[in-house]
């Protein structure tokens, strides 16, 4: 599982989630189960809702195929989530996974 901690967004997106990923070579195609997770106090008018605050989680699934699935499986460099976010056009500023050991969210990557 990653966590991607997200540079602000018009979307008001701050981390996507991804749940699991099924990858098949025979099929060329790979599809990631994710959540996003938005701040609500990021995207509300708050001159008509000042006390508007919480957080809402989209659960959304994301297929890479054909030309997508080729530039990322001919570049082991990059991660498939990395392509979600270009697809999505939004930025991470920290992608982390859980370490096995210890059941927390660790950095693994970052966008500096």
């Amino acid at each position: 599982m990653y966590k991607i901690l997200l540079a602000p967004n018009v979307k008001g997106i701050s981390e996507i989630l991804v749940n699991y990923d099924n990858i098949s070579e025979m099929k060329q195609t790979a599809e990631i189960s994710y959540a996003e997770v938005i701040d609500i106090s990021k995207i509300v008018d708050k001159a008509r809702f000042p006390q508007a605050e919480g957080i809402s989680q989209i659960n959304k699934i994301w297929r890479a195929e054909g030309q997508l699935f080729d530039d990322w499986y001919n570049e082991p460099d990059t991660l498939l989530v990395e392509y979600l976010l270009e697809n999505l056009g939004l930025t991470f500023t920290s992608i982390q996974k859980v370490d096995p050991q210890s059941g927390q969210f660790v950095t693994f990557k970052t966008n500096e």
